[in-house]
């Protein structure tokens, strides 16, 4: 099954894919729609989740198919016997989690760059989009530079 452009993907991956279709980080990839694929996991009850990305860790990023109420996100060490556990409702709090977890890994300094903005994009939103997924609480500051084609973005 294919999807494009987001449409009859899961609500917790369709409030995502409305803002961007894709993502490359340094800490993991989310496909970009039209290579989100449905994957069958099955242990014990067996559900239905779609793959949306992976981490340089040999993770995958599920989400549960069934329209349940609670958790439908998961990241997932498809090398592990465990099984999936979807513990995540919205794709920035898993991302804001992958994020953290490749802070504490090393001694490393964070830099995001975005280069390019669409000129209809309202940059008070995207800020506060970035502010999700960055611990703004710490002593870490936001500066940002604004040109006529890009915003620059750095911690």
């Amino acid at each position: 099954m294919r999807f494009s452009a987001g449409a009859g993907l899961p609500q917790p991956l369709r409030r995502f894919y409305h803002v961007a279709d894709g993502l490359q980080l340094p800490f993991t990839e989310v496909y970009p729609s039209d290579r989100v694929t449905a994957v069958v996991y099955r242990r014990g009850v067996g559900d239905a989740w779609l793959a949306f990305g992976r981490t340089p860790y040999f993770c995958d990023l599920l989400c549960r198919t069934d329209p349940d109420p609670g958790p439908r996100l998961a990241v997932w060490d498809r090398d592990s016997a465990t099984p999936v556990e979807a513990i995540y409702d919205d794709v920035v709090d898993l991302l804001a989690d992958l994020y953290a977890e490749y802070l504490d890994d090393g001694d490393r300094r964070a830099d995001l760059r975005i280069t390019a903005v669409p000129g209809e994009a309202n940059r008070a939103q995207l800020i506060a989009v970035i502010k999700q997924v960055t611990p703004m609480h710490s002593i870490m500051t936001l500066r940002v530079q604004e040109t006529p084609s890009a915003l620059v973005t750095a911690f």
